[in-house]
């Protein structure tokens, strides 16, 4: 059984995934394997229970617009987040750079928190408040998560 309440938003998110994409279910529906652009319109059309899309189409879905408004719903459902895995950069530096990265970052955590913290204070939060402190906290884990990839690579090095 369905709960919708629950799902909306992951409902709104498949809806505007199709909607937002330039020509719509029409050009993303034989993209992702779907003969007939109705169907996939009918698939993300959040008042027909009996036409849903696959796991496998919600993925295709989201490669090719680049669009992962479902993902962040679904997870937000599962009681998880998602981020993109770090960022290309950070694999190609080195060692030490990654390192210092890390360093700088926590360097910045003041200045992350200080933006909290006026966020805060006039009891107004505005959008870009919010994206200040989103685009900080993705680079902080991001960078993190690549600091540990990288001491997993460096644990499998040969011992001299």
């Amino acid at each position: 059984m369905k709960l919708h309440i629950e799902l909306s938003s992951l409902d709104k998110a498949k809806y505007q995934t199709v909607r937002g994409y330039k020509g719509g279910a029409a050009k993303l529906a034989p993209m992702i394997g779907i003969k007939n652009s109705k169907t996939l319109s009918n698939k993300v059309n959040p008042n027909l229970e009996l036409h849903q899309l696959t796991v496998d189409e919600s993925i295709y879905l989201q490669r090719i617009t680049k669009n992962y408004e479902m993902l962040h719903a679904t997870a937000l459902l599962l009681d998880h987040v998602c981020l993109p895995i770090p960022v290309t950069e950070l694999k190609k530096i080195s060692d030490i750079e990654l390192l210092d990265s890390w360093g700088k970052w926590h360097a910045q955590i003041g200045v992350t928190v200080e933006t909290m913290r006026e966020a805060l204070d006039d009891n107004i939060i505005d959008e870009d408040e919010v994206n200040d402190i989103e685009r900080d906290m993705h680079h902080a884990i991001a960078c993190g998560m690549a600091l540990v990839e990288r001491f997993k690579v460096m644990s499998q090095r040969p011992r001299k």
